[in-house]
């Protein structure tokens, strides 16, 4: 059974341990947000110098959410790390501004290769 969220333009659908963004101001984008490589974590797939998959991205799981004034705030974990997505929404349009925090949540020191701000999937369209 999935579950929706909406905030401001955004519309989330979170779905057993799983969130994606579905929409952005109505236009659909249907996938991860976040995005993060760990060096010397292996990808799903290797298409040179994109970030996208990233090691992290596929595994991170859905831990929580919480919406405060015009913040939301969701978690998600991977084996590796913990991933603060930070969404402010402006009243009357349809901006955001968004900022990810990343935690690594093992015993031994990892290196963060890329993390993204907001991954927007499929916004131009699908090839």
């Amino acid at each position: 059974m999935s579950t929706t969220l909406e905030f401001f333009s955004l519309l989330f659908e979170i779905e057993n341990d799983r969130i994606r963004l579905k929409s952005l101001a109505d236009y659909p984008v249907n996938g991860s947000f976040a995005e993060v490589t760990v060096g010397g974590e292996n990808k799903h797939t290797h298409q040179g110098a994109t970030m996208i998959p990233s090691s992290e991205g596929a595994r991170l799981a859905y831990i929580s959410h919480r919406v405060e004034g015009d913040a939301l705030e969701i978690i998600q974990r991977s084996p590796v790390v913990e991933v603060r997505t930070v969404f402010r929404g402006y009243p009357d349009t349809n901006a955001v501004s968004v900022f990810t925090e990343v935690t690594n949540i093992t015993e031994q020191e990892i290196t963060l290769e890329e993390v993204s701000s907001l991954v927007l999937m499929e916004v131009c369209g699908t090839a």
